[in-house]
């Protein structure tokens, strides 16, 4: 494009775009960002009593001289009429869209972007210092990768390039020993196209042996609906991670964890609570997540396909006892105030998985008791199928990304007495308002069309609006 001279006439679709922009707005304001800008923090540092903001390029004189004084890549614009005098000082511009900035800085009210803003690779290769005493200025502080002390706000860089590798490398290890999670995902991202989570590959021997169903059955789901997730399965890795460094923690108890998964910079709990498991765990940041059905494909298979109206089961419990911690919170006097009180003890189950979920559709609600873990399968499995959860004491409603609500999607009792009484205050229309609120809250959430977002969002943000 240098060559035709067809490079000015493609860089000047940015002002087209901010002139655009602008349009919507009567009021507004623009910030432009090349698209190889990754943010680290928010860009707050914008003095909005002027018409344009600038970003320098902080490098020596005679760089300035040959590329223009500030960089093209970031650009912040109030006023109407920067666009198409960007576009006229251009056309006389030594260096394309670059140097004709500083004709508009000339014109207009202008503040400038701070060094730790827009940080390039030319911040090391073009300064006023040789290489090894510009990478002194990075450093990282509280969480944070610095330039000159400052956090830096977004980095110029394309990182999958192999010619800029220095640069990247330094940036890519300096955010690792930060712990900026977030922006090692995105990254990661860049660098190698995809979302990547490692499951470990079965068989395995004693503990670590699982039947790939529950989440690593639902993680194959996204895959089929997410283009950019790939599943890596590797034999040894013995908990399920995001790479490059967060651990989608699945199982039942802490039993599982690992150095690996304690070294993570995040850790996702499916089955365990924060407030009692997270202070247990040397993991940086623990965080609260989804949980999901024993045999997803099945489940969302009956949703669609075995729906019904007809609820001509009131309450129903069916369960297992596979092991001691489940007979202690399994074994009571719930059968008694049940109407479809079912228990077997073994590894063997009365229904299959399909016949099971039929059964909790069929019924009005269903009795939650705690299993291995502080949450059950059983939860999210009423939930998806409408039927409404009664929760023992025992189970951990509020350990979930957007925890469901008392009263809206759930019923809690403290013993089997308790029942009865609260069930008969619950008249047809509350209840079919909270069966739709059930089905509601699980597509918002839980479905595999949604769960990776929630994942992803929990993960680099950490927090959800219930709404």
């Amino acid at each position: 494009m240098e060559l035709k001279r067809t490079w000015c006439d493609f860089q000047m679709q940015k002002p087209l775009v901010i002139e655009y922009a602008l349009e919507q707005e009567r009021d507004g304001d623009v910030l432009y960002l090349d698209v190889d800008q990754t943010l680290f923090g928010p860009l707050d540092c914008v003095d909005e009593s002027c018409d344009l903001g600038v970003s320098p390029h902080y490098i020596a004189e005679w760089n300035h001289a040959k590329y223009g004084l500030y960089n093209g890549g970031m650009l912040w614009v109030r006023n109407k009429a920067v666009p198409r005098d960007w576009i006229e000082f251009t056309k006389k511009s030594r260096y394309y869209d670059q140097a004709s900035i500083e004709d508009l800085a000339t014109k207009y009210k202008t503040f400038r972007f701070g060094e730790e803003c827009n940080v390039g690779w030319w911040r090391l290769e073009e300064n006023t210092v040789s290489p090894a005493e510009a990478i002194k200025f990075f450093h990282y502080a509280n969480g944070r990768v610095t330039y000159k002390g400052l956090p830096i706000r977004c980095v110029h860089t394309h990182f999958p390039s192999k010619d800029k590798q220095f640069f990247n490398s330094m940036l890519y290890k300096m955010l690792e020993f930060s712990k900026q999670h977030a922006e090692l995902m995105i990254v990661h991202r860049a660098i190698t196209g995809k979302w990547s989570i490692v499951i470990p590959m079965q068989p395995l021997d004693g503990i670590w042996w699982h039947n790939n169903d529950s989440f690593r059955e639902l993680a194959r789901m996204w895959v089929d609906q997410v283009p950019d997730l790939e599943i890596i399965e590797k034999p040894d890795t013995l908990n399920c991670m995001l790479l490059p460094n967060v651990c989608l923690y699945d199982r039942p108890t802490l039993q599982w964890v690992t150095p690996e998964a304690q070294r993570a910079h995040v850790m996702l709990l499916g089955n365990n609570s924060v407030a009692l498991d997270g202070p247990k765990l040397n993991t940086n940041v623990v965080r609260p997540w989804i949980f999901w059905a024993r045999h997803p494909l099945i489940l969302e298979d009956v949703m669609t396909n075995h729906a019904t109206t007809q609820r001509s089961i009131d309450t129903i419990f069916i369960g297992n006892i596979e092991n001691d911690v489940q007979a202690k919170y399994r074994a009571s006097d719930w059968f008694e105030v049940v109407e479809r009180f079912e228990i077997t003890k073994g590894n063997k189950h009365k229904y299959t998985p399909r016949e099971y979920l039929e059964l909790l559709a069929k019924s009005r609600f269903g009795l939650c008791l705690r299993g291995y873990g502080r949450k059950c399968h059983r939860e999210v499995e009423l939930m998806a199928l409408g039927t409404i959860p009664v929760v023992s004491s025992d189970v951990d409603m509020d350990s979930y990304a957007v925890p469901p609500q008392e009263g809206i999607h759930y019923v809690r009792v403290r013993h089997p007495l308790e029942l009865r009484d609260k069930l008969d205050k619950i008249d047809e229309k509350q209840r079919t308002k909270m069966s739709d609120a059930c089905k509601e809250w699980f597509l918002t959430h839980v479905h595999s069309s949604v769960s990776w977002y929630t994942t992803m969002h929990q993960v680099l943000y950490g927090t959800i609006n219930s709404t």
